[in-house]
């Protein structure tokens, strides 16, 4: 018997097969990986929420622009990655004017929230590392912790990763390293976590 030492990664004319034969649910291709979208839960949609009130009022506006559930165009995605929360470079709006979308590239941080999607979340640690995302926090519901990834790298032993990765408690203050005056008290961002 032999056994596989690689994966199979699907391409997205399987994912459009495999949805096609699955109409009544809702997926997502993630690094090659067919993964099935829960609605969203009621803890989840207040945390996206709360990150987002918060980005909002907290963000310099004229220097970084706060998105939530956007996705952004990056290589090898057909409709590109679509995470809870991100912030970009750069400004939403000139003179009344809205900003084109942001690429892989305008990407400062990325925030997902995990309620019940931890192994998928963990899965797209690797995909931001690849696309070179300089930040990456996941705010774990389930396990009441905000763990946050900075410094994307390469290695040939382990692929893409983050080369700093750091648990937080609700105690915790957490300032994005990328992003300038952002600091987050991790006991805000974990208030329903006994509820997820």
């Amino acid at each position: 018997m032999s056994v596989a030492t690689e994966p199979v990664r699907l391409d997205f004319d399987d994912y459009v097969r495999y949805t096609e034969t699955h109409p009544d649910s809702a997926f997502e291709l993630l690094d090659g990986a067919i993964f099935k979208l829960a609605p969203e839960g009621d803890a989840h949609l207040r945390t996206r929420s709360a990150i987002d009130w918060l980005l909002n009022r907290t963000l310099d506006l004229a220097r970084y622009a706060p998105w939530t559930q956007a996705s952004f165009p990056a290589p090898g995605w057909f409709d590109g990655p679509r995470p809870d929360n991100f912030v970009s470079h750069g400004p939403g709006i000139v003179d009344g004017v809205i900003c084109a979308r942001p690429q892989a590239t305008d990407i400062a941080l990325v925030i997902e929230v995990s309620s019940s999607t931890r192994r998928k979340d963990e899965a797209r640690a690797k995909l931001y590392a690849r696309l070179e995302i300089p930040e990456y926090w996941l705010v774990d519901l389930e396990r009441a912790s905000v763990v946050v990834h900075h410094s994307p790298r390469h290695a040939e032993s382990v692929g893409y990763h983050y080369a700093t990765v750091n648990p937080f408690g609700r105690n915790a203050d957490i300032t994005a390293t990328v992003v300038d005056g952002l600091t987050f008290a991790a006991n805000f961002l974990l208030q329903l976590a006994a509820q997820s």
